[in-house]
């Protein structure tokens, strides 16, 4: 899976005048010798080839070597992966060299070597996200209503260092909202009890946005051949916009990895995700979710509210991180939302509105941090 940075993006495809695809697709033969074939019986939605990035896995480890982990993932496939020399693993809110174990549930990313095996550069243990409402807060925890129909509140303790994105200690931060402020969360799974902890709180803050963010930096009229005959002649407009990505969870490949409630023990099981107002949203593949779909879906607006084009689930949209170290992924919409709000400024650019939401695998590829929850970035499309 190739990436490119933006600078590489900019003269390589942006011009190219039909949505260039970044990231290449594999053939079928590809995605099955990388351990990707034909859905199983897990419930996982069917492989999008435009989608499957063989550079990023999704699973739980179930079985370990001397230097070689297999990590079985939402297909019922065997990956089989090792950290890399200079490999790092998120857990429990600690960064550090040591491997993962039998039982983590991962989100992974490096490369695909000679081998067949995925040298993980990072990887992300038991970490899941969730967005909702704040329902109430209390000593050392809260609770956030999930605004689904089909599922209950859910309790949420504070990990010792947890932050809000706007640098202040969680518990701190989510006592001065009021019940029903949008907040999202990102955190850990307990192995032991399965209790969701908090390592980093974001609730919807008041403000504006940016003079970049408030309309199209850039908009072009481009002309596409047709047949002799056609008038008049096609065009399609490009355009580049900026905001903040956040990453989701969706297709039932949910926060810790891999949907695992029928092991025993029940592991990799926080609230249960759809496929998407597309219904080809998995967390594990390339995909992007934008607010206002030709499906007639469009997402509500918080605060900090902006117009957004309408695009087709399917089209091809290029996310690129503004900061460092600047990667581009060309991707499918695949998904309605998020909704639209302000969040603290605090990344490289001061961009302030969630403008879309990006799976764990492509916000990976764009070389952003699941820990992390947000990346100012810039998405480029044709309409």
């Amino acid at each position: 899976m190739d990436r490119v940075t933006r600078r590489q993006l900019l003269t390589r495809a942006i011009v190219a005048g039909s949505g260039a695809t970044v990231v290449g697709a594999l053939s079928a033969a590809e995605a099955r010798a990388y351990g990707l074939g034909e859905t199983q019986a897990s419930g996982a939605t069917p492989l999008d080839p435009r989608a499957v990035d063989p550079d990023f896995v999704a699973g739980r480890v179930i079985d370990r070597g001397r230097d070689i982990l297999v990590v079985q993932d939402p297909d019922a496939q065997f990956r089989r992966i090792r950290m890399a020399p200079d490999g790092l693993l998120w857990k429990e809110d600690q960064w550090s060299q040591s491997p993962p174990q039998v039982g983590d549930c991962l989100y992974a990313r490096g490369s695909v070597g000679s081998d067949g095996v995925l040298a993980v550069k990072k990887a992300w243990a038991s970490i899941f996200n969730l967005s909702g409402r704040l329902v109430r807060s209390r000593p050392g925890g809260f609770t956030v209503g999930l605004l689904r129909d089909d599922l209950g509140p859910i309790d949420l303790g504070f990990a010792p260092g947890a932050k809000s994105t706007d640098g202040r200690p969680a518990a701190a931060a989510v006592t001065a909202l009021p019940p029903g402020t949008p907040i999202r969360v990102i955190g850990f799974e307990s192995e032991v009890t399965g209790d969701l902890t908090a390592t980093l709180v974001a609730g919807a803050v008041p403000g504006g946005p940016t003079p970049a963010e408030s309309a199209p930096a850039s908009s072009a009229r481009v002309m596409s051949s047709v047949r002799r005959g056609s008038s008049p002649e096609a065009a399609t407009t490009s355009k580049i916009i900026y905001g903040v990505a956040s990453w989701q969870c969706c297709g039932g490949v949910n926060g810790c990895g891999s949907q695992c409630c029928s092991c025993n023990p029940a592991r990799c099981c926080p609230p249960p995700s759809s496929h998407g107002a597309c219904s080809t949203c998995r967390t594990d593949q390339q995909g992007v979710a934008w607010p206002n779909l030709t499906t007639g879906c469009s997402a509500t607006c918080w605060s900090c509210c902006v117009p957004m084009d309408r695009l087709a689930c399917g089209q091809i949209v290029t996310i690129c991180n503004m900061c460092s170290p600047g990667y581009c992924c060309a991707i499918p919409v695949n998904d309605c939302g998020p909704n639209l709000h302000c969040v603290a400024a605090t990344r490289c650019q001061g961009y302030q509105v969630v403008k879309w939401d990006l799976t764990a695998c492509t916000f990976t590829c764009c070389g952003g941090n699941l820990n992390a929850g947000f990346m100012d970035s810039q998405a480029s499309y044709f309409i």
